[in-house]
C-alpha cells in the first residue's frame, strides 16, 4: 500500500511539472483573448489514463494555477478548477486496467472521444465561462465566446494529441508486456 502511495505521489509531483512545462512552452496565443491552444490537455489525458482520475485532477488544476500565476496576470480560479475536473473525468473516461495491458483499441478510442468531447464542451463552453461571471463578474458575452473557443480547441487538441498519446503508450505497455 505505501509503495503504490509512494508511487502515485511521486506520478503527481511529475506530472504538475510535465503540465505546467507544456502549458508555459506549448501555449500558442490564438485572435481570442486569454485562449491558447493547449497541448498539455492531450498530456493531462494520457496521465489520467495512467495515473488515475484524482491525480489527474489534483494535475491539471495545479499545472493551471501555475501557469496562470507564471504567465498570465491574474489566477483564474474558475478554469484551473475547470481542468482539474476535465483531469477528473478522463481518468473515469480511460480504461486503465485495459490501457497498462497494452490495450487501446478504436472502441476505447471512440468512446474516450465522445466522452472528451462533451465534457470539454460542458466544463470549458458553460461551467467555467458561469463560474467567471459569478467569480469576478465579466461580461457574459466575452467569457461565453471565450469558453466555447476554447472548448473547441481543447476537444480537438485531446482528440488528436490525446488519443496518439494514449495509443502509443498503450503500444509500448504491449511491447513490454510480451518481453
Amino acid at each position: 500500500m505505501k509503495d503504490g502511495l509512494f508511487k502515485t505521489i511521486l506520478y503527481t509531483v511529475i506530472g504538475i511539472g510535465i503540465m505546467t512545462t507544456l502549458m508555459l512552452l506549448t501555449s500558442i496565443t490564438t485572435p481570442i483573448e486569454g485562449v491558447y491552444i493547449q497541448l498539455a490537455y492531450g498530456y493531462l489525458a494520457l496521465f489520467a489514463g495512467v495515473a488515475g482520475a484524482i491525480p489527474a485532477a489534483i494535475v491539471g488544476f495545479t499545472g493551471h494555477v501555475l501557469f496562470d500565476l507564471i504567465y498570465t496576470d491574474h489566477l483564474w480560479i474558475s478554469w484551473a478548477l475547470s481542468t482539474g475536473a476535465l483531469g477528473f473525468v478522463f481518468g473515469f473516461a480511460i480504461r486503465r486496467n485495459s490501457l497498462r495491458q497494452g490495450v487501446f483499441s478504436r472502441h476505447d478510442m471512440v468512446r474516450f472521444n465522445v466522452v472528451q468531447a462533451a465534457v470539454n464542451i460542458a466544463i470549458f463552453g458553460l461551467i467555467a465561462p458561469t463560474l467567471d461571471v459569478l467569480f469576478y463578474q465579466h461580461s457574459t458575452t466575452i467569457v461565453f465566446t471565450q469558453g466555447w473557443i476554447a472548448s473547441i480547441i481543447n476537444l480537438l487538441t485531446v482528440a488528436v494529441f490525446g488519443t496518439i498519446t494514449l495509443k502509443l503508450y498503450a503500444n509500448y505497455k504491449l511491447k513490454q508486456n510480451k518481453q
